[in-house]
């Protein structure tokens, strides 16, 4: 039993929803561990490091290399639609995800991250709204980090600096020193963050490579990297209304004031 003293008025949770929700409000991430099976995780990594071939395929290793985004396999959900919504659309992640949220959102992304081993670059501390140092009382943008092998200190796992969503300027190298850490993920966990948390990558000190899938739920005023709505490789398939809303569909940019009429139209139309 919590003892105290003075007027102190505590959480009482209702599920064990609510200590993870506590958890993004307050220190800017929790965990979610073993959401994958092993067969998931083999499916989806062979997967990723196919669809990796095929984008260099459009453009080379220079190329990639020249605009930093090497071992990037971009885009999942265009490239296998049935395998990777299963991760887009997760239960379990969402439904955080609407509770932080609170509001409309979309997928502003879906990325599998291949962190080479033998590979002694590491990121920069950022945020996932680039350029934005600002405290906002509302969660804008959550991520779902989906880790597909073991993220440990040896491998590069990912660094974070908790708290540092209340932070409006980035505190000073000394202080992130001292105060960051680098949580442990088992193949199947699943990192949830704020956005606008302070992370980077690790180094991978090992041989293997560290594979991950990277999502970015936002809030509509924010311009996502990928307009999945208007994919053809992604409009074919079968969606309920939820998962169509998710994907954008919803809420369609207009190139003139025709199309924003028509839409509209549309809109209600079919309603």
């Amino acid at each position: 039993m919590t003892t105290s003293y003075g007027n102190l008025n505590f959480h009482h949770y209702d599920d064990k929803n609510d200590i993870l929700i506590e958890e993004v409000l307050l220190k800017g991430y929790t965990i979610l561990h073993e959401v994958l099976t092993p067969p998931e995780i083999s499916k989806l990594k062979t997967s990723i490091l196919g669809i990796y071939e095929k984008q260099e395929l459009h453009f080379s290793n220079y190329q990639l290399t020249k605009i930093n985004d090497l071992n990037m396999a971009r885009c999942l959900l265009k490239y296998d639609f049935k395998l990777f919504s299963q991760l887009a659309f997760n239960k379990l992640v969402l439904d955080l995800v609407k509770r932080l949220i609170n509001q409309k959102f979309i997928l502003g992304l879906q990325n599998g991250i291949i962190n080479l081993g033998d590979n002694h670059n590491q990121s920069n501390w950022h945020r996932d709204l680039p350029y934005q140092n600002f405290v906002c009382n509302e969660i804008i943008s959550l991520n779902a980090l989906w880790a597909l092998d073991n993220f440990t200190d040896i491998n590069g796992g990912t660094c974070i600096l908790p708290y540092s969503t209340h932070f409006n300027t980035t505190p000073s190298q000394e202080f992130i020193n001292n105060h960051f850490i680098q949580p442990n993920l088992n193949a199947g966990d699943v990192l949830i963050f704020n956005s606008m948390l302070l992370h980077k990558a690790g180094i991978n000190n090992t041989t293997n490579p560290r594979v991950s899938i990277n999502h970015q739920y936002i809030r509509p005023f924010i311009q996502p990297q990928y307009k999945f709505h208007k994919m053809p490789e992604i409009i074919k398939h079968v969606m309920d209304d939820e998962q169509k809303s998710i994907l954008g569909f919803n809420f369609k940019d207009a190139i003139d004031d025709i199309e924003w009429r028509q839409y509209k139209l549309d809109k209600i139309e079919h309603a």
